[in-house]
């Protein structure tokens, strides 16, 4: 039986002052890549494909990212 390696890494704390960007799903993951992921370039190229097929399809349902009030 193999053992699943686990990764631990710090987290980088950040701080926002309100309206400082837009609620905004795009923004967001581009805060969220440069900030918390840790993972190797060839997972972190994966996720933002992945990542990108889901805002194009927000984009082509609703016409924007942008998160409903």
């Amino acid at each position: 039986m193999s053992e699943k390696a686990v990764q631990i890494a710090p987290s980088n704390k950040f701080a926002l002052a309100a309206g400082e960007i837009r609620d905004d799903l795009h923004e967001w993951a581009t805060i969220y890549f440069a900030t918390q992921v840790t993972t190797s370039p060839r997972s972190q190229k994966e996720q933002r494909r992945d990542l990108a097929l889901f805002l194009n399809f927000l984009r082509q349902e609703f016409g924007n990212t942008l998160r409903p009030t």
